[in-house]
């Protein structure tokens, strides 16, 4: 079995020890691309089994089922992110190719990405960067310690979000 990691870097991102537990599967193939499923020669090239670690920035977000049909003996389908819709899961199924995501892959990130959002809000950011970083004194910003938030879900995403919001001494309501 050999195990693609399609990459839009120069490298996987795994650790040593993913790599490994990885490799206790079959051969892993790290190949850096960006561009269209189809251009990758060697995966139709290839007539051992294989799955297909995907990179969804390598393919903006979309997989060709059309060039994924002249893969041959392809097993999996996996994104390396937690969304999984762009790689057409249940169109895979129906031709017996397993699809999977990552879930929790990037929880951290976007949990940040949601409380960096909410303070950038408190701050009036927006406001300021839309006067070419002049600050308007007349523009109050609020101070989010003591303030409550509500989180909705307290999945992977929510509980990081709780953690952090608690951590800048906000009031947590789920």
């Amino acid at each position: 079995m050999n195990i693609y990691l399609i990459v839009s870097g120069k490298t996987s991102g795994l650790s040593e020890q993913q790599l490994k537990k990885l490799q206790s599967f079959g051969e892993v193939i790290t190949i850096s691309h960006k561009g269209k499923l189809g251009e990758i020669h060697k995966l139709t090239q290839d007539p051992s089994d294989k799955i297909l670690a995907l990179d969804p920035t390598s393919f903006d977000w979309e997989l060709d089922l059309e060039a994924l049909q002249n893969i041959p003996k392809v097993k999996a389908v996996i994104t390396q992110s937690t969304s999984y819709d762009w790689i057409k899961p249940k169109e895979l199924k129906k031709k017996g190719v397993v699809a999977c995501n990552c879930p929790g892959f990037s929880a951290d990130s976007v949990a940040e990405y949601a409380i960096c959002m909410a303070i950038e809000a408190a701050r009036r950011l927006p406001i300021h960067v839309k006067n070419d970083g002049k600050i308007d004194w007349n523009v109050k910003p609020m101070l989010l310690k003591g303030k409550t938030i509500g989180i909705l879900g307290l999945g992977r995403i929510g509980n990081r979000m709780a953690e952090i919001a608690q951590g800048i001494g906000m009031n947590v309501i789920y």
